[in-house]
């Protein structure tokens, strides 16, 4: 009879589920993680309902198999044995059934892959995965393989990125705390510094409220700095990585917030472009003391604030990261 038989190995995804049923179901099933045992069990529950609904409406089916000792094709349970053993039975199938059966455990895997890949969009979304990070998993997003080692593969990533999504996303919200308050220092002193009739119009009080709140500003600043530099080294010495927005490390951005601000105490403004000082370009580009050459600013990097973009909104404003993601220079 076995001429006639339908090879299995023709049918790679019930092929390979045999070998992974194998496996479960004898001494390497120890070794498997819960997800899997899970994953096993439910493609096998699928096939046998297949297997069951074509053998009650296929008389030669049912004949063949009548024909046979029942242990060589039912397992203790009365059910329909898929592992191939003791002797091969699925190929005495029609080619019809057996290319269904193939496509129970396709669709099976496939339904588990399509969940994997969702958890991982979702998080490389609240993570802000660079786009390094997401061309890193771009093959299992685009893939068109659904083989056991695939979901595997496509679980790591999603684990991997729900974790770090998880880790990131109470970072952001106090980095974003800081960036209002960023932004609300500069709007204030762009407001008290664009009017220089202030101090002839308004009163002493209102001057010198202005200066209590830039006191306070600045005490305050350096508090949401020290914890957000703690926040940012704290999550690359837990995860092995930098704390990266949309691609842009977050400590560097810091580093551009504070260029341009001048140190004096009721002084929060930034300076204007043409009034940053060469000692200043030369701090921002991490030159420190005097050399045999001296540098020509030409030569410096030009910072992102003095390319006009606002990096006070990196975790409030995608796309401003986006846009600081192209010209960062690692």
């Amino acid at each position: 009879m076995a001429k006639y038989m339908v090879q299995l190995v023709d049918y790679e995804y019930i092929n390979s589920f045999v070998s992974t049923l194998n496996k479960a179901e004898g001494e390497g099933g120890a070794e498997m993680p819960d997800w899997e045992k899970d994953l096993v069990s439910r493609t096998k529950v699928a096939v046998l309902a297949n297997v069951d609904a074509h053998l009650k409406a296929n008389s030669q089916s049912r004949q063949k198999f009548a024909s046979m000792n029942e242990e060589d094709y039912l397992d203790g349970n009365g059910s329909f044995k898929l592992t191939e053993k003791p002797r091969p039975i699925i190929g005495y199938f029609p080619k019809g059934q057996v290319k269904a059966m193939d496509e129970v455990v396709l669709a099976t895997y496939k339904a588990e892959i399509d969940v994997a890949r969702e958890s991982l969009e979702s998080s490389l979304s609240t993570a802000r995965a660079s786009p390094a990070d997401r061309a890193s998993v771009a093959h299992l997003l685009d893939g068109s393989s659904y083989h056991i080692a695939d979901v595997e593969a496509h679980r790591q990533a999603s684990d991997l990125w729900v974790a770090l999504a998880a880790a990131k996303a109470p970072i952001f919200e106090r980095l974003a705390e800081r960036e209002e308050f960023l932004d609300e220092v500069d709007d204030f002193e762009t407001k008290a510094t664009g009017d220089a009739s202030r101090h002839k119009t308004g009163n002493s009080l209102q001057i010198n409220d202005e200066n209590k709140f830039r006191a306070y500003a600045s005490k305050k600043l350096k508090e949401l700095n020290a914890e957000a530099e703690a926040l940012c080294k704290a999550f690359e010495e837990e995860q092995g990585r930098p704390l990266e927005v949309d691609g842009v490390n977050y400590l560097a951005i810091m580093k551009e917030q504070n260029f341009g601000r001048p140190d004096g105490k009721f002084s929060l403004a930034r300076l204007p472009v043409h009034k940053i000082t060469k000692a200043a370009k030369l701090k921002y580009n991490g030159i420190k003391g005097s050399s045999a050459t001296p540098v020509k600013l030409e030569d410096l990097k030009l910072s992102l604030y003095e390319q006009g973009i606002n990096t006070n909104k990196i975790i409030t404003v995608d796309k401003v990261a986006e846009e600081i993601a192209s010209l960062m220079i690692a």
